[in-house]
């Protein structure tokens, strides 16, 4: 054997030392490089989550969008609105004179709501009666303000059916219709003064205008 001081003996373990230093220094270099790429992909896999999470909230938008405007159209009524025949009706459960009512349903596009049959009576008692769990007494688009004695409905429709009470038409000052008046549940006149819920009305939208 060499011994440790022969130039030869030196010399291989110098070149050792080299290859062992060189053999550390490529894998700190790996092992750095592939922690570089786990974080790059880690990286681009969170964006691409964002991305389908951004995704997925844009079309579950769209999607509730498209129902209610779906909902609208196959009613032929705006939301909030409820159709029975070839109407839509909302009760406003706000009390306002009869005037300010006709007012209200006029800058909504429609007018106090007219009656024009027995099942079309009972529907709107139904109305007033879910929204409050009882039948309150509301202004709808009957008056005889115009002419006495001569009624009429706001929205310019032919007054036919009638429903009135015991009480009916008397009295000079009551002018203007209300339902759901007494037990009886029927229309009496009443004076227009006088601050009521109130029914709106108005034409339901045909398919081909939807």
């Amino acid at each position: 054997p060499l011994p440790w001081f022969h130039p030869l003996f030196v010399c291989l373990e110098e070149t050792k030392e080299e290859k062992d230093s060189d053999s550390s220094s490529s894998d700190e270099s790996k092992k750095h490089h592939d922690k570089e790429e786990k974080d790059s992909d880690s990286s681009s896999s969170e964006e691409t989550k964002e991305e389908k999470d951004c995704d997925s909230s844009s079309s579950d938008k769209s999607h509730d969008d498209s129902k209610s405007s779906s909902s609208e159209e196959d009613s032929g009524c705006p939301d909030d609105w409820t159709r029975f025949g070839q109407q839509c009706f909302i009760f406003i459960n706000s009390p306002k004179t009869w005037a300010e009512a006709e007012a209200y349903c006029q800058f909504d596009g429609s007018n106090l709501a007219s009656i024009h049959s027995y099942e079309e009576n009972h529907f709107l008692q139904s109305l007033t009666r879910a929204d409050t769990h009882n039948f309150p007494q509301a202004w709808i688009g009957g008056t005889d303000t115009m002419h006495f004695g001569l009624w009429t409905w706001s929205d310019g429709s032919r007054f036919l059916y009638e429903n009135w009470s015991y009480k009916g038409k008397d009295g000079d000052a009551d002018r203007c219709l209300k339902i759901n008046y007494h037990y009886e549940l029927k229309w009496t006149a009443a004076r227009c003064s006088e601050s009521l819920p109130f029914v709106c009305s108005k034409n339901a939208e045909k398919e081909n205008e939807a």
